[in-house]
């Protein structure tokens, strides 16, 4: 149970199966028509499950983070690091560890009595030029940002300038693939396809999946995947959790900061740069099938992609993928191209396709 990211009006219950995979967008639709029709009985009393609670998971949790960090490169550069909690749970917790590591820590937001509620859009820009100003202020390494509930990362460089979650992911997928030599890395449909260039001399081949969280972790219980990440600052490391580990991940950059003589700017500008255009455009829930239908038609001719939405390849490496909302009564549109204009104006012509097949679809 957590407050959404998206609405803060909102709480999600968010349920999970063998192996700890969030539930199926299709198994949760179908539990959520059963539950709104009352399609159910009471259970019995001895039918009820029982509240199991895990001994010393945190010490369990802490040390399987020190077990899989390069403890030693950290300790030895000592980085500083300016963090700003959000008010979630490791502010109780995380400290220590980083002592331990000997990083020198400014902490922000440990504890909240006004019970701030932090919301993506609305609390990340704020947030990022809070602990820029105390980067720069402290001369620290870097700066990091958590969501309330720790799964996302969000980080700053040492010139207080908040890096794009795109730039991150290649750089943490990189990181990943040296490390590992070999394995899978797993990455959503409408991530950047410079990825593959990422990992192409590594050993490390890169698998695709659907646009959802849930299809993310089921990739990371695979044996062989060693990296998965979202495109918004969710990273996953299987060999600790299949799930989104915003403090492992913080590990991760401090492991980049303390074995490069380069600061963490250089780094990312050693990155190749990444140009994704993201777009919404609206669509009644009764006519996203029929929509569907329409662009199907209309796109299929080319080289697509069926996986999770459309997906349309076009030339010079460029791409196009227009994705129903699996919560929402809207579509989204996502290109990519080698710079921003051609991608937005990529994204615009697919958006324009999809209010087209809205309107055709309505009826008359």
């Amino acid at each position: 149970m957590r407050m959404s990211l998206e609405n803060p009006e909102q709480v999600e219950l968010l349920f999970s199966e063998t192996p700890g995979v969030p539930t199926d967008t299709r198994r949760e639709r179908a539990i959520e028509n059963l539950y709104f029709r009352e399609d159910f009985r009471r259970a019995d009393f001895e039918e009820m499950g029982l509240v199991v609670y895990p001994p010393r998971v945190i010490e369990t949790y802490t040390n399987s983070l020190l077990q899989n960090w390069n403890t030693v490169a950290i300790r030895g550069r000592q980085p500083k690091l300016v963090l700003d909690y959000s008010s979630s749970a490791p502010a109780f917790f995380f400290s220590s560890t980083l002592d331990n590591l000997g990083v020198e820590t400014v902490a922000l937001n440990t504890f909240s009595r006004s019970r701030a509620r932090f919301t993506l859009a609305e609390s990340l820009p704020p947030a990022a030029a809070r602990v820029g100003d105390m980067v720069r202020a402290m001369e620290a390494d870097l700066g990091a940002i958590l969501d309330p509930g720790a799964e996302y990362l969000y980080v700053v460089d040492e010139k207080g300038e908040l890096i794009p979650s795109s730039a991150i992911l290649l750089l943490l997928l990189q990181h990943a693939a040296k490390a590992a030599g070999s394995g899978v890395a797993a990455l959503p449909l409408h991530a950047t396809r410079l990825a593959e260039q990422i990992v192409a001399t590594t050993g490390v081949s890169l698998r695709r999946t659907k646009y959802s969280k849930a299809a993310l972790m089921v990739e990371a219980t695979r044996p062989s995947t060693i990296f998965a990440a979202s495109t918004d600052g969710g990273y996953i490391y299987p060999a600790v959790l299949a799930s989104m580990d915003g403090l492992f991940a913080l590990g991760k950059v401090l492991e980049l900061v303390s074995t490069s003589d380069a600061p963490l700017s250089q780094m990312v500008a050693a990155m190749p740069e990444v140009h994704v255009i993201h777009l919404n455009a609206d669509c009644p829930w009764d006519l996203k099938g029929t929509v569907m239908r329409r662009m199907t038609e209309r796109l299929h001719q080319g080289r697509v992609s069926l996986v999770d939405g459309i997906k349309v390849f076009l030339d010079h490496s460029e791409w196009a993928l227009v994705l129903p909302d699996a919560e929402e009564p809207l579509f989204h549109v996502y290109a990519e191209a080698a710079d921003d204009g051609r991608a937005q104006e990529l994204a615009e012509s697919y958006r324009v396709l999809l209010e087209t097949a809205v309107k055709d679809s309505a009826p008359a």
